[in-house]
């Protein structure tokens, strides 16, 4: 978090929380930080008009954005999509592949791996964990946590998961409205981090697919509650993501 501090600096709408002071107690790790008045960006975004909505996706995606500036570009990479679908596979093979409702869009991602897998696009060190649970904003500044950098890989494995939790966010009347606006939030979002050609935005429909394949993976591993809960829960999201990634297809 020290090291992520001269990056911001420059920045005056985005930040990272400042820490203050790092100690061990009772065999704990503590790490303490000043206080910042935000709300987490899922939370936040329920308290915007539709213009609002469109402006504050494009904040996130320039928040991403100079986060992944902050160590610099590597050398390029590809999306690496065989061993996202062996992890697919075999971490969730058994509870996807028995039903036609997720073994066609597994089918699929397969399909479009072979198109995807030789472009080079640019590595970057990726948050990890990046979710609105862990963007703040107060309206005016955007700060965001739990950034675990352990990685590099393309943007599409930071910009997808948070994609995914933004059309899963809210409740009730406010979660119709997040999704009549989600087409605009997503494209505000994908060009506030700079996404600008056909091949980027190809391999995040990818990426879009695969990661809520993996979360309805977890749930049917749960038992048949949580699997119902994660069918009727994800099961729009996981139709959505599979026309998003055949149209990329056609298109490219």
């Amino acid at each position: 978090m020290c090291a992520l501090q001269p990056a911001f600096a420059q920045h005056a709408e985005y930040g990272v929380l400042d820490p203050l002071a790092y100690f061990t107690m009772d065999d704990r790790e503590v790490m303490v930080t000043q206080w910042f008045a935000g709300r987490d960006f899922g939370a936040y975004l329920q308290t915007l008009d539709d213009d609002d909505l469109v402006a504050a996706a494009a904040g996130a995606g320039g928040w991403l954005h100079t986060l992944h500036a902050s160590h610099g570009a590597v050398a390029s990479g590809t999306p690496n999509t065989a061993d996202k679908l062996e992890y697919l596979t075999e971490t969730y093979g058994t509870a996807l592949l028995g039903d036609p409702r997720t073994r066609n869009p597994m089918d699929l991602l397969r399909v479009h791996a072979l198109e995807i897998e030789h472009l080079r696009l640019c590595e970057v060190p990726i948050h990890g964990d990046f979710k609105p649970e862990n963007l703040l904003c107060d309206g005016r500044r955007y700060v965001g946590l739990d950034i675990q950098l352990r990685s590099h890989a393309i943007a599409a494995y930071d910009l997808a998961p948070f994609l995914n939790h933004v059309w899963l966010a809210g409740h009730g009347a406010r979660r119709v409205r997040l999704e009549h606006r989600y087409a605009h939030i997503e494209a505000a979002f994908l060009n506030g981090y700079g996404v600008s050609t056909d091949e980027e935005r190809y391999v995040v429909r990818w990426a879009l697919l695969y990661y809520v394949l993996c979360q309805l993976g977890s749930y049917r591993q749960r038992g048949w509650v949580a699997s119902c809960y994660g069918d009727w829960k994800l099961g729009p999201l996981l139709r959505l993501r599979a026309l998003g990634l055949r149209r990329s297809g056609a298109m490219a």
